[in-house]
Formats: structure tokens, C-alpha cells, sequence
């Protein structure tokens, strides 16, 4: 047999057995289902909630959103973020891509208190930073004149401890002015259930809520923080 009759032989075997691989195959040629992330992709990352801020931690009612701007260690990366001891749950700073991980588009914060009644109320602020080694905070949504309220709705486990709570409520108001470029929304206020607040993080890595007890009649004392992301 002359080499041409061998490579045409050859050939002929070669299709026939992509063939029968098609039919096989029900008319598909295998290949992965899933592709290889280089890290460029946009995609959602499912993270379950994790502290923002303890419970208990709250602020004086003088330190209100224009104030800790302008408070005396200053709110640049260099003396807020630069030094990792202010990363820290329990005073409302967190590392977002550590904690949720870089596939963090946007976040979700909610609050509950562990012991105050019904209406009880305070204030908050919250800021974010991009990953630079300079650079202010960026005001994200601040509130005032008692805006943010305790609900009816229970919340009898910590919300990532999961240990017993017997006088928990989730904070069911928060009304304030958004600051921030793309916006927040604020889902369910005022309807003693669950209020949430979420927006995109525009490329930011730092996030850090502020409590501060409210200025009436029945201020709240004991509120803390969670976040989430997608």
C-alpha cells in the first residue's frame, strides 16, 4: 500500500470516529460546562452575612456625621484604614474583599438591637474607601434627628452567632440623606419587618458604619450591624 492509500486510510478511519462520536453523543461534542475565571468576569457572589459592628458599641449623640468628618484623627485612609487595628467589627470597619471576598459587587446592611424597646432610636453614618494608600471617605448615607428606629419585628438569635437573644428586635426605620454617587436604596422602612439598605460599592474595599444614640426621648443604646454582599 503507497503512503498516499496509508494517509487517506487514515483519514477516512479518523472521520468516521468523530461521526460516531456525534451520534453518540446525541448530536453534541463534549467541552467544559464551565469556564476558567481569569478574575476579569463580573459575576454574583453568594456570601452569607457576617458582623459589620457589634452590638453595644454606640457612639456619643455629639459625634453626628458632620462631625466625625471632620473629628480630630481625620477620616483619610492613612489614619483610618492604613492601620489595620481600626479593621475591626466591633468598631463598624470592614475589609470587604477580606471578609466577603473580591467578587464583591454590592452590599446589604441591616441592623437589630439585642435589648431596646420598640421605637427606641439613633443615628448612623456610613462611609467607604477605595484601596489606595491616600484618600478621603466617601460618604455613603447619614441620617439625623433620630432617624433610624427599633421595630417589632424579633430577632430572639444574634444574626451570625446564633446564640439566644430574648429581647432582640431588627431596626425597622432608617430615613436619611444618600450621598452616594450610584444611590442607596432603603428597602421596608417603617413597617416594623426587616429594613435593609444596599448599594453598589463602585470598586471601594472599606466600609465603616457609625452608631450614634439618639438625641429624644427614648434613644437607643445596644444596636448592632450586619452585611452581606452579591
Amino acid at each position: 500500500m503507497t503512503m498516499k492509500r496509508l494517509v487517506a486510510t487514515f483519514l477516512i478511519f479518523v472521520g468516521l470516529a468523530i461521526v460516531v462520536g456525534v451520534v453518540v453523543g446525541q448530536g453534541t461534542i463534549n467541552a467544559p460546562q464551565h469556564p476558567v475565571y481569569d478574575g476579569k468576569e463580573l459575576f454574583t457572589a453568594a456570601k452569607p452575612w457576617v458582623l459589620l459592628r457589634a452590638a453595644g458599641d454606640v457612639d456619643a449623640a455629639s459625634l453626628d456625621a458632620a462631625g466625625y468628618l471632620t473629628s480630630a484623627d481625620g477620616m483619610d485612609y492613612s489614619t483610618k484604614v492604613v492601620n489595620k487595628t481600626t479593621v475591626d467589627a466591633t468598631t463598624g470597619m470592614i475589609d470587604v474583599w477580606t471578609s466577603l471576598g473580591w467578587g464583591a459587587n454590592a452590599v446589604t446592611i441591616t441592623f437589630w438591637s439585642v435589648d431596646d424597646a420598640a421605637n427606641d432610636d439613633f443615628d448612623i453614618g456610613v462611609f467607604a474607601w477605595k484601596d489606595s494608600y491616600w484618600g478621603p471617605a466617601i460618604p455613603v448615607y447619614q441620617t439625623t434627628g433620630d432617624a433610624c428606629k427599633v421595630g417589632t419585628y424579633k430577632c430572639l438569635k444574634h444574626p451570625t452567632l446564633g446564640t439566644a437573644q430574648a429581647s432582640g428586635l431588627w431596626v425597622d426605620t432608617i430615613s436619611g440623606t444618600d450621598t452616594w454617587p450610584t444611590g442607596v436604596t432603603v428597602n421596608d422602612s417603617a413597617n416594623n419587618r426587616l429594613c435593609t439598605m444596599t448599594f453598589d460599592l463602585m470598586g471601594c474595599r472599606y466600609v465603616k458604619v457609625v452608631i450614634w444614640s439618639g438625641a429624644g426621648v427614648s434613644p437607643a443604646a445596644n444596636i448592632g450591624a450586619i452585611i452581606t454582599t452579591y
